[in-house]
């Protein structure tokens, strides 16, 4: 399954590894195929210092994990994605926070779904009618039906 993850479950598979976020993302059968467009990298490079010290781990060791988890993502240029499809995703996006636009417009650029775990985020996308955003609640059995 290809989806677009959002920093949210990125941040959230860091600091949990071993929760339900980090078993999706590092242990789904057949793997998922994850996108993100290169925002992402600074974001992550941004929260470094608090993710650090969320995490209750060794800079070192947040720094291993976080190269493993990049791994798992394609980044793309959000240079690629076409003006008809930023102009979708501004649509969907009143209202809601502004930065989680390369997120929208990477999916509706890719025709896959968004992973997201900002529940404000997911309301507000199903509210203006975008359904090709998926929860970690609607997204862990969609895995367990394609086993």
């Amino acid at each position: 399954m290809k989806l677009v993850v959002d920093a949210n479950i990125v941040f959230s598979s860091l600091l949990r590894s071993d929760g339900i976020v980090g078993d999706i993302f590092f242990n789904s059968r057949p793997p998922l195929q994850l996108f993100a467009p290169e925002l992402l990298r600074e974001e992550i490079a941004e929260h470094r210092p608090k993710l650090v010290k969320l995490s209750k781990r060794s800079a070192n060791t947040m720094l291993e994990l976080e190269i493993l988890t990049l791994s798992r993502i394609t980044f793309l240029n959000e240079g690629l994605i076409s003006t008809p499809n930023w102009a979708k995703a501004r649509h969907v996006m009143t209202g809601l926070d502004v930065d989680d636009g390369s997120y929208v417009a990477l999916s509706i650029h890719l025709g896959v779904p968004l992973w997201t775990g900002d529940k404000k985020l997911w309301k507000g996308l199903r509210r203006a009618g975008f359904e090709q955003v998926l929860s970690t609640a609607e997204l862990h059995p969609l895995l367990h039906s394609l086993k």
